[in-house]
């Protein structure tokens, strides 16, 4: 995880991806709720999260298709 002119960006596989982005997909709830990058306001409080999951492989990630190339940050939260 990095910050960069304010935001955060989280890279689950290294910098040379398929598709030439870094970000991981991000799923809130069963939600797909895209990459981070594409957010200005935070995905979901912090002390909302109940679990967080990372799937990196291709098998974890493959139901997701080319948006799970680079991971997929699965959030469930408490409510």
């Amino acid at each position: 995880m990095s910050q960069n002119n304010g935001t955060t960006m989280v890279t689950v596989r290294g910098t040379n991806t398929l598709d030439g982005q870094r970000e991981p997909l991000f799923i809130i709830n069963g939600a797909n709720v895209g990459f981070g990058y594409e957010r200005a306001e935070p995905l979901v409080a912090i002390t909302d999260i109940a679990s967080v999951q990372v799937l990196k492989s291709g098998q974890e990630t493959a139901a997701y298709g080319m948006q799970g190339t680079n991971g997929v940050i699965v959030i469930r939260t408490k409510k």
